[in-house]
């Protein structure tokens, strides 16, 4: 078990959990509100009764955690008092239904674990990826229910579902540093194409490995599949860990991993360090039969040409409760894509 912090941790790591349930509590009232108004016109209008719904995006379920977004809980079949009644029992239900999430989400983790292989985030993460294809780190990621702009920011780690995946392949997970955020102008190193703006909604993301390049294939990242929406965005990595030498916080954006930040508290509280060296040290002199967080070859045709620098694929896979050791350094963004203006600071992203 993880130490339970004390003093300014303790009470920051409360503060983010209530902030978390929180929000899923206003998430999930206006979404059951949006859907009880749709309701009430669909019975009279029928057109109306095929129109797609509005419905919270289930991006933790590869770490296993809390029916989260989209789960059974959805406002709109729970406690609605009876589906259709006035308004009063309706929103009573959707309130209730609310509650219930909110304090689901408070009493989960915040935290799940995933497996990385691969050099493309060296030498932040699993720096022995480059020389050793067997090599893996433990990644600890803080869990986002709703990311967006408010949480995910320039320089963070973060874990998504990868664009280049199936459409009902949430396994496939990717690992990169946000380099830009919705509204930032990035300006490619090749004078053929043209600057262009971050979408809404969206973010863009390297590697950290500036050896290699998405040109030769060696790597994937923005670069070769464009900006990704926030909605893929699993969480951001705060803990990485490999042996009892290489474990550590991982840098991410300073408003999150610096003093003051919730990164720290979330580790003190979630992260048991000797308990994740001991069974990566353990897995190293037995063996691990698990291929899991093993990352995928790049697929062909899919990169393109954009500068220099690079990164490159690891699939990280459904992780284990408990916490997690990291790796240190911070690591460069690369080129062909270099931020212009609308900086959030941090790192990874020029």
């Amino acid at each position: 078990m993880a130490s339970k912090p004390g003093g300014f941790l303790a009470f920051r790591y409360n503060v983010t959990k209530l902030k978390d349930a929180a929000e899923e509590f206003l998430f999930t009232v206006f979404q059951g509100a949006d859907q009880q108004g749709r309701r009430q016109q669909g019975g009279l209008n029928p057109f109306n009764r095929g129109s797609p719904t509005h419905g919270s995006s289930s991006h933790t379920t590869p770490f296993g955690f809390g029916a989260g977004a989209g789960g059974s809980s959805d406002p709109s079949t729970s406690g609605s008092g009876g589906g259709g009644g006035g308004g009063g029992g309706g929103l009573l239900g959707v309130v209730q239904a609310a509650y219930r999430r909110a304090r689901l989400v408070y009493d989960s983790p915040l935290t799940g674990q995933l497996y990385l292989t691969g050099p493309a985030m060296a030498p932040t993460l699993n720096w022995r990826g480059a020389k050793d294809a067997s090599s893996r780190e433990r990644l600890v990621v803080r869990l986002l229910r709703h990311p967006g702009p408010h949480n995910v920011l320039v320089g963070d780690v973060v874990a998504f579902h990868s664009p280049l995946a199936l459409p009902d392949d949430a396994t496939h997970v990717m690992v990169r540093r946000v380099a830009a955020v919705e509204g930032d102008e990035m300006v490619s190193s090749s004078p053929t194409d043209p600057p262009f703006l971050i979408p809404p909604g969206h973010c863009w993301v390297l590697a950290d490995n500036a050896e290699l390049r998405p040109e030769a294939g060696e790597v994937i990242d923005s670069r070769s599949y464009g900006h990704i929406p926030f909605s893929a965005v699993i969480g951001r990595v705060v803990y990485a860990a490999s042996s009892q030498a290489t474990h550590g916080p991982v840098r991410n954006n300073p408003a999150h991993s610096e003093a003051g930040g919730e990164d720290p508290a979330v580790v003190a509280a979630e992260v048991d360090v000797e308990r994740i060296i001991e069974e990566e040290e353990r897995a190293e002199e037995f063996g691990d039969g698990d291929d899991e967080g093993e990352e995928e070859e790049e697929e062909d045709g899919e990169e393109e040409a954009g500068g220099s620098g690079g990164r490159r694929d690891g699939q990280g896979e459904k992780g284990k409760d408990g916490g997690i050791g990291g790796g240190g350094g911070g690591g460069g963004g690369g080129e062909g894509g270099q931020r212009k203006g609308g900086g959030r600071g941090g790192e990874g992203g020029k």
